[in-house]
């Protein structure tokens, strides 16, 4: 019966919907932008702050705590404006991608007081001008981002995505290939919005 609601320019806080008695009240700091908010294995809410800091709200009790993200010691003070993230299966940890640093982050969801920690899996694929595009876990329990990279095989001018694929029981990463259009007349090429 939550709802949980971040603006899409992040310059608001974040907010949560009651659906029974219809209100919004706020409930946080102002998130990182194009963020989302991802429900654990507790029930605990998650998003990633502007400050670059993780919010979990247990919604049972109604309280709020910013956690320091930590890896390998060290407080992460960077995670770009837009970071992907999405929960392993098991609802305890998540993995981060931000949007201009093709690294795979595990962030641990069970907070040691007010630090969590996280782990980097290395870089997704190498390549210049990386943006990665999303990220999701599969039902094989595989990590999946779509990353786009400058074009440097002289086929071409445009840029090229990759579907990758981390396999976190091996820690192996598998550049799956290059995603290929077949009916190009599905896309608007002004806007990039689909036609139909």
């Amino acid at each position: 019966g939550i709802v949980y609601v971040i603006p899409v320019d992040a310059s608001g806080p974040w907010t949560l919907y009651d659906v029974k008695t219809k209100q919004y009240r706020s409930i946080g700091p102002p998130m990182t932008g194009r963020a989302h908010t991802l429900v654990d294995w507790r029930g605990f809410a998650n998003a990633i702050t502007s400050d670059h800091r993780l919010a979990q709200y247990n919604p049972d009790i109604g309280k709020i705590v910013l956690c320091d993200i930590r890896v390998d010691g060290k407080r992460v003070t960077d995670l770009g404006m837009s970071p992907e993230w999405c929960l392993a299966p098991d609802g305890k940890s998540a993995y981060l991608i931000q949007a201009a640093d093709p690294t795979l982050y595990e962030i641990d969801l069970q907070r040691e007081g007010e630090v969590v920690n996280a782990k980097s899996h290395g870089r997704l694929i190498e390549g210049k001008r990386p943006r990665c595009r999303t990220l999701r876990v599969g039902p094989d329990g595989n990590v999946y981002a779509v990353v786009r990279l400058k074009n440097e095989t002289g086929f071409g001018e445009n840029t090229l995505y990759h579907l990758i694929r981390f396999n976190p029981k091996t820690e192996k990463m598998d550049d799956m290939g290059v995603l290929a259009i077949k009916n190009p007349d599905f896309f608007s090429r002004g806007s990039g919005a689909l036609r139909k």
